[in-house]
């Protein structure tokens, strides 16, 4: 059974509620939510979005750069998005099935840190079968776009309307060359105006336009 871009992104959005039995493996590895859900033949590696003050404080500390431990080869990322990589990464690799394909999936924060995680997956010479992000914030520099590229890594990066999450880190040149992971696939998807609006929303004009069930939606738009 093909996977679909709709499909995947409901595996995003399940991480955030996740039913019962629906993912085969769930961590909280150096500070990174993450989990893994096997399904037609395929691993299916997801990392959740911002949901608790440590998630909050990884976005607000993501202006200045760091280079993840053993990877230089990805370049410099968002300081507080490299925060626990490399644990998280070792984990994930411990926890992967061989022989089969791996996904990197990820909403928010959470497609940040896929979109580096699956750099130092291709910086280890590793097959990647595609990569979905919803939302992302600029996880990287050049070097991690170019190594992508390289594996010919099949992208797909969803922006929804008038989300301003991927406009973040701000690019400050020359020093820190933030860019987007690949272009965008654009969704329009309107928040309902009448909906209750979380925190963030409240605090950020038009983050409504951030929300995972939107994604969901516009994701299997683009399936049909």
């Amino acid at each position: 059974m093909a996977l679909s871009i709709g499909d995947l992104v409901d595996t995003i959005a399940a991480l955030y509620a996740p039913p019962p039995n629906y993912f085969d493996l769930i961590q909280i590895t150096g500070g990174i939510y993450w989990g893994i859900r096997r399904e037609a033949g395929a691993d299916l590696v997801v990392c959740r979005g911002s949901v608790d003050p440590q998630d909050w404080w990884r976005d607000l500390t993501s202006e200045t750069s760091r280079v993840v431990p053993n990877y230089p080869s990805i370049g410099h990322v968002p300081y507080g998005f490299g925060e626990g990589l490399p644990d998280a990464y070792k984990a994930i690799r411990a926890a992967s099935a061989t022989g089969v394909q791996t996904y990197f999936l990820g909403h928010s924060l959470g497609a940040a840190h896929t979109a580096e995680l699956a750099g130092m997956w291709a910086a280890d010479q590793s097959a990647i079968a595609g990569i979905v992000l919803c939302g992302c914030p600029k996880p990287g520099m050049v070097a991690l776009s170019t190594l992508l590229a390289s594996r010919e890594v099949p992208i797909t990066n969803l922006r929804n309307g008038k989300d301003p999450v991927p406009d973040v880190p701000a690019p400050l040149p020359p020093l820190l060359e933030w860019r987007d992971l690949a272009p965008f696939t654009v969704l329009d998807e309107a928040p309902d105006p009448n909906a209750p609006q979380s925190a963030f929303a409240q605090l950020v004009p038009d983050a409504t336009w951030h929300n995972i069930t939107l994604y969901q939606k516009g994701a299997h738009a683009l399936s049909t």
